[in-house]
Formats: C-alpha cells, sequence, structure tokens
C-alpha cells in the first residue's frame, strides 16, 4: 500500500467521505451481483446436464426367456433382384 501512497502524493486527488461511501457500494453490489451470476451459471450447467443425461439415457429391454432360433444367413424368402425399384 505504500507503493500506492507515495504515486498518490504526486497527484492532487482527494477523496471525500461521500466518494469512499460509493466506492465500497458499488464494491458490495458487484460482489453480490458476482455471486448471483455465478450461482445462476452453476444452475444453468447442472439442468443442462440433467437435461442431456434425461435424453441419453438408454432404455433396457428385458430378454424373454425363449430365444429365437438361429437360421445362420441364408435367408428363408424369396430373393428379390429388381434393386429396390
Amino acid at each position: 500500500m505504500s507503493a500506492t501512497q507515495n504515486v498518490l502524493r504526486h497527484y492532487s486527488i482527494e477523496t471525500t467521505q461521500k466518494g469512499a461511501d460509493y466506492i465500497a457500494l458499488v464494491g458490495v453490489i458487484a460482489m453480490i451481483a458476482g455471486i448471483r451470476i455465478s450461482a445462476y451459471n452453476l444452475r444453468r450447467r447442472v439442468e443442462r446436464e440433467e437435461q442431456q443425461a434425461k435424453q441419453f439415457k438408454p432404455t433396457v429391454v428385458p430378454m424373454s426367456a425363449k430365444q429365437p432360433e438361429n437360421r445362420g444367413s441364408v435367408p428363408t424368402g424369396p430373393v428379390d433382384d429388381s434393386g429396390g425399384f
């Protein structure tokens, strides 16, 4: 703090009590607003992560006790060679 005081003694700057009070008020407002903005951003990030978790949640389908027979890769029905047209 002494370096700041050494620089300020070269300038004719006088602070009134009213000016010091306004500076303190601005500091308190900035501190409160910073905390509120930080809390808002945190809440928004958590809600976004929860939405993404719900959106990409896999659904588990239980398998039945009876498994289908494995017929290999041989098709059982007629083969269509028309090319899909």
